[in-house]
């Protein structure tokens, strides 16, 4: 029982929980640019590249990551894509007889009167 170390003082404690702090929040900088990155269309790989420079150079390349990183698309274009995306465009019909385009779902060509 003679081999414990000696209490922390003050001092040593305030530095214990500065380094904690500090490294607390390099990792957290790392994981913020890598969600970016992630969210910005890079593959996993470059994200994960990326995490690792931040942890290793305490926090440097995340300024550098702000400069480099590629623009986002705006909200409402995002909004506007995936709308679009998710309604199948109608295919437009045409008359067999006179060539006049048709609704989907129309039974009689109101040019020419011919049953579809």
């Amino acid at each position: 029982m003679g081999n414990l170390p000696p209490p922390l003082d003050g001092v040593s404690t305030a530095l214990y929980l500065g380094l904690i702090a500090i490294s607390t929040l390099v990792n957290l900088a790392g994981v913020l640019v890598a969600l970016d990155a992630r969210d910005r269309g890079m593959n996993k790989f470059t994200a994960v590249i990326w995490y690792f420079a931040v942890i290793a150079l305490f926090g440097l390349p995340a300024v550098l990551y702000l400069f480099l990183r590629k623009p986002q698309a705006s909200a409402g274009s995002r909004g506007q894509n995936a709308a679009a995306d998710s309604q199948p465009a109608i295919p437009q019909r045409y008359c067999p007889y006179c060539g006049q385009a048709q609704e989907p779902d129309s039974k009689i060509c109101p040019a020419c009167r011919k049953l579809l």
